[in-house]
């Protein structure tokens, strides 16, 4: 555990009662040393050690490298490692979604999250190689989450009907557009096109990264429809210049 937290009067004796070997990235390395002597001291007691390889907690929710302090923790032990996949924590107090540590309200009570189990890995296998591992088994979790999430349509919906008036989208034109104009112009835009569009799977879209373009792309989502976007960039031809001969 991160020592900053192990260290907190209501955290610490429950902390201590569980076996919990706290380290921090700050320390010096005598330290750090002994940190993970304990660590590899309870392995060879026959005890489950838990750790978290990234060293910290993300600030983008994505997975961040694994750190070579699980290397030395289980070097010379002949046991398994088990990795271990945590989905769906992103979002939840515990994380740093919004910018912020606890201080927020969960999306859901109770909130979801599925801990995955993969294959236990001989005791060589590098820092890499576990975390190739552990991100496979994110990809099958989300792969089962994916039919309980809601499509980018309905996320359209759903943000609009909840906040109707604050901010969605804006280019240099428009400075402001609330989610319910945005709402509101998406509709209007499905039902112009839909004569142009019907019988079509996909539909080519041609504009520029702007609020109308955004809307069209949501026009043809409303309707069931896959936008392409088309590179909207102009490219313009250089003309040749002719081959200069250089004299000797």
């Amino acid at each position: 555990m991160f020592k900053g937290s192990y260290e907190h009067p209501l955290v610490k004796p429950f902390a201590k009662i569980m076996g919990v070997i706290p380290i921090a990235s700050d320390q010096g390395p005598r330290e750090m040393i002994h940190s993970l002597r304990l660590a590899t001291d309870a392995l060879k007691n026959g005890e489950i050690v838990c750790i978290f390889p990234e060293g910290q907690m993300t600030r983008i929710g994505q997975m961040l490298p694994f750190r070579r302090g699980m290397e030395r923790i289980i070097k010379g032990v002949d046991v398994p490692i088990i990795p271990v996949n945590l989905d769906g924590v992103w979002g939840s107090i515990f994380s740093f979604a919004g910018g912020r540590f606890l201080w927020k309200f969960p999306r859901q009570i109770p909130y979801p999250v599925r801990v995955t189990f993969g294959k236990p890995l001989p005791p060589t296998a590098s820092a890499q190689e576990v975390r190739r591992t552990v991100q496979d088994l994110g990809a099958e979790a989300f792969a089962r989450r994916k039919k309980h999430m809601h499509t980018l349509p309905e996320s359209f919906i759903y943000s609009a009907r909840r906040h109707p008036f604050r901010f969605a989208m804006a280019d240099g034109q428009r400075p402001k557009l609330s989610w319910f104009s945005a709402l509101a112009g998406a509709l209007v835009l499905a039902r112009r096109l839909r004569k142009q569009w019907q019988g079509q799977e996909m539909v080519g879209i041609l504009l520029p990264p702007s609020v109308p373009g955004a809307l069209v792309n949501y026009a043809a989502m409303l309707m069931g429809k896959v936008p392409v976007n088309l590179n909207y960039t102009p490219f313009r031809m250089k003309p040749s210049l002719p081959a200069r001969n250089s004299a000797t």
